[in-house]
């Protein structure tokens, strides 16, 4: 589970020992648990050991060319066909740290 950071949120000692305690008991209800879980980790500060790190994933798909673009010629401009070959598909993944840039 990520560490949630739209909104901050700020606990005292107490507070966070008792958020604690119900996510390491495992008899509350799982959506208490959950929001237990989640409060603590808005809580948590950002440090050097354990960085925020964002996952994206998208699919792309692979084309080729069925005719050869012609290329820029003095007083014409390069013409390009639309028809395309489907060369499959691939899993393209990204992680980034958005607070370091």
């Amino acid at each position: 589970m990520g560490k949630g950071r739209r909104d901050k949120v700020l606990l005292n000692t107490e507070q966070r020992q008792k958020l604690d305690a119900i996510r390491r008991n495992g008899y509350a209800p799982a959506k208490k648990i959950l929001h237990a879980q989640v409060l603590l980790m808005c809580d948590e500060e950002d440090s050097e050991s354990e960085p925020l790190i964002c996952m994206d994933e998208a699919a792309v798909q692979l084309t080729g060319y069925v005719f050869e673009s012609i290329p820029v010629a003095p007083s014409h401009d390069a013409k390009e066909d639309y028809h395309y070959t489907r060369e499959g598909v691939q899993a393209l993944f990204m992680f980034f740290d958005p607070n370091r840039g």
